[in-house]
């Protein structure tokens, strides 16, 4: 595979030393709190209580991590719709064992930006034999605004795996030998384990290197078909089990069914590509690039993929069209269509006279996994890898040259494309820990807690609003270590199961206003027996924000009806014992 003579390791090794570095300047202020803070966000509240539940369930209560009845408790929840990130979670778990939570997120938080960049700098190294053309790849996959913008979201950062399985996949096509097809299947395990949404843009992606390969490479058909065979087996052997579980659970009667107004919202528009990202300082506060934004109908606002990129992208091409760097440059065309959703979206305009324009992914929609997406506009993390790759071919094309200031424009273009990528400084969160959590979790009791104020709708596409998702619910419950009848989990997770159940509840729909009818003492007290709810966990500045008599209705039915006792009282809680 790779040659590692002296040389060769003093490259690699300075490659990942490089994109430390530069890791350590983009993430700043974090690389100086990576013990005790995170990158602000609620998606990252998640991360740690995916830590700790995974460490539970295998380690304490020696069950499979996939289920969970300590979240909706008592119906629980199946875990495989949402963003468990497994082999995140075992490294995040193991992480923090020796260190602390904070640590163990960031550990797996920094080393994602740092092995994009290595693995795109591998491979743009073997297809253009040059290492500068690899360090502009690998700057340009690792530190892109789209990276930036899922900033607290640890699967959608997880791309070095993408990037290693494309590797592994022109590894595969230039030997062919069986060892490379099981390392290949190897890594597109790790895609499927660290981000369900990249195991699926990684089969099509997949696909795409198998037709290559079949009716593009000259080389013995018998051989071709053997190691894709291997390759195969070994991804159905790794993935077919948890693969077959979701394609199983997919089909669960009451499980919210991602309409495709949705995937239409959630997908790129078409001017998203060229349209700076307001993170970056030097256009944050551009009245018109404001405007630009507001006008995009999109709920993913940010896919910037430089202008010098393109243009490098474009110089590559024209100087040499190989069919090697064809084939990049149609895999980025291909991703980037694919990114765009099923219908066209330009400058927030959906229709072109009264009609709206589709696209190959309204034909993706019908197949099985594939179609489940929510999100098209995320195609772009694999996009990434091979406009990295077309940037590359260029930079390594203007090496080659004979322009006369070829180095001073390969200088120019590397600092206009830290410009067009810089990113503002990242904003932090600490965990906290209250002081009621210790008292929660002295109690040997198996018992359970339930979060107020309850937001509860019988509309699906509401479910994952029933407790406020800005919260570090999750967070809390790895301290206070205790079943919660409700939960902040992927809402993708969630089936009608989970909400019936709730508005049924007498006491659940009584405190979430569902209904106004009393409840009876023996009615509560059968109900506080069968969820075994004991404490009630009333979060102050999301009162404020619905209202102060939300607020003292709550407390009357807890103290006149369920029985409870205040406990503990600061400036964000009140907590409530049943007595």
């Amino acid at each position: 595979m790779i040659n590692f003579s002296y040389k060769r390791i003093e490259k690699h090794v300075g490659a990942l030393a490089l994109f430390s570095l530069i890791s350590s300047f983009w993430l700043f202020p974090l690389s100086f709190h990576i013990f005790e803070c995170l990158p602000a966000g609620h998606d990252s509240w998640l991360f740690l209580w995916n830590f700790w539940w995974t460490g539970k369930a295998l380690f304490e209560l020696h069950i499979s991590p996939f289920f969970c009845d300590y979240v909706f408790y008592p119906v629980g929840v199946s875990l495989y719709f949402h963003a468990a990130t497994p082999l995140n979670s075992l490294v995040g778990f193991a992480v923090q064992t020796l260190s602390t939570p904070a640590f163990a997120f960031n550990f797996i938080f920094v080393s994602s930006f740092i092995l994009s960049g290595y693995f795109a700098f591998l491979l743009a190294y073997r297809l253009t034999g040059s290492s500068i053309a690899g360090l502009f790849a690998g700057y340009i996959y690792a530190f892109s605004p789209f990276r930036f913008s899922h900033i607290d979201q640890l699967e959608h950062l997880s791309t070095q795996w993408p990037a290693l399985l494309a590797f592994t996949l022109f590894l595969l096509i230039e030997k062919k030998t069986i060892s490379i097809s099981i390392l290949a299947a190897i890594s597109f395990s790790a895609v499927f384990y660290t981000n369900i949404y990249y195991g699926v843009f990684s089969s099509v992606m997949v696909l795409c290197f198998f037709f290559y390969d079949f009716f593009f490479v000259k080389d013995e058909r018998k051989k071709t078909v053997r190691v894709w065979i291997i390759f195969a087996a070994a991804s159905s052997l790794l993935c077919g089990p948890f693969v077959w579980k979701m394609l199983e659970l997919a089909g669960e009667q009451g499980r919210f069914i991602v309409p495709m107004w949705v995937k239409s919202a959630q997908s790129l528009d078409l001017l998203m590509l060229i349209t700076p990202s307001l993170n970056n300082p030097f256009v944050a506060d551009n009245y018109f690039l404001e405007k630009i934004y507001l006008s995009f109908t999109a709920g993913e606002k940010i896919g910037y993929l430089g202008i010098s990129v393109i243009l490098l992208s474009i110089y590559g091409l024209v100087k040499k069209r190989d069919k090697l760097f064809i084939f990049v440059f149609a895999m980025s065309s291909i991703f980037v269509i694919l990114a765009l959703g099923p219908f066209l979206h330009v400058g927030g305009l959906v229709k072109c006279f009264g009609f709206p324009v589709p696209l190959p992914q309204l034909a993706l929609q019908i197949l099985p996994g594939i179609g489940e997406a929510r999100v098209p506009a995320r195609y772009l993390s694999i996009a990434m890898i091979f406009i990295s790759l077309s940037a590359a071919h260029g930079i390594s094309e203007l090496l080659r040259s004979n322009l006369k200031y070829k180095r001073i424009v390969i200088f120019i273009s590397a600092l206009v494309l830290i410009l067009e990528f810089w990113n503002k400084p990242l904003d932090l969160v600490q965990p906290r820990t209250p002081a009621w959590c210790r008292i929660l979790a002295s109690d040997p009791r198996d018992c359970s807690v339930i979060d107020l104020p309850l937001q509860i709708s019988e509309e699906p596409a509401e479910w994952w609003k029933s407790v406020d998702p800005a919260t570090d619910h999750g967070w809390l419950q790895t301290l206070y270590n205790k079943r919660t009848l409700t939960g902040t989990l992927s809402h993708t997770a969630l089936t009608k199961s989970n909400f019936l159940f709730l508005l049924n509840s007498k006491i659940v729909s009584q405190l979430s206003e569902i209904t106004k009818n009393e409840l009876t003492h023996s009615d509560a007290e059968r109900e506080l027996q069968r969820l075994r709810l004991t404490y009630f966990i009333l979060h102050k500045d999301i009162y404020l924000r619905i209202g102060e008599d939300k607020l003292k209705r709550d407390k009357a039915i807890i103290e006149d009806e369920l029985f409870g006792r205040k406990i503990y009282e600061d400036d964000e809680f009140m907590i409530f014992k049943r007595e």
